[in-house]
């Protein structure tokens, strides 16, 4: 409880304000009506922003080509080299993965959005790796079988691991 605690004011502090707080057991039974509180050490509530992230991505694209007539959405394609002019990446290099085709893609400025594939990427730029990857498993249980009206976050009895429960939309 003590970790959750400094982790959860960490990330008040990073949101610019101080909004998590502890639950009564109550508000616990009130909140996770079938949650099992054998050996509930404490419970608390804090809120984070939701968003549905295909539609986030499509409205960025979709408003990036607006703009700018200049702009290109690829998909289905990877990045295979850097092109790089006086130690600075001008381009990519990008293999389409539905035709096998290979194009040269020129910018004024690349941005590495891979996500955990961001230091396989950073490596064709020879820069050293920053991330440590870690492995994330996403399980989906229809409501009848993980009744969760809201956001659950519980560490595993075994060895400790956070275990997150998100009702979907």
């Amino acid at each position: 409880l003590w970790m959750m605690r400094i982790g959860l004011f960490v990330y008040d502090l990073m949101a610019g304000r101080l909004q998590t707080r502890g639950m009564t057991v109550s508000e616990v039974n009130q909140r996770v009506p079938r949650l099992n509180q054998q050996g509930l050490q404490g419970a608390l509530y804090y809120s984070d922003a939701q968003t549905d992230d295909c539609r986030l991505v499509m409205r960025v694209i979709t408003q990036a080509l607006t703009d700018s007539a200049d702009s290109l959405a690829v998909n289905y394609a990877r990045v295979t080299d850097m092109l790089q002019s006086n130690q600075q990446i001008t381009g990519v290099q990008v293999e389409d993965r539905l035709t096998g085709k290979h194009y040269s893609l020129r910018a004024r400025q690349v941005v590495n959005a891979s996500g955990a594939w961001a230091d396989d990427v950073r490596a064709l730029a020879g820069t050293a790796p920053r991330l440590r990857p870690l492995r994330g498993s996403h399980l989906v249980f229809p409501f009848y079988r993980l009744p969760v009206t809201e956001a659950v976050t519980l560490f595993h009895p075994v060895d400790n691991r956070p275990l997150f429960a998100v009702p979907w939309e």
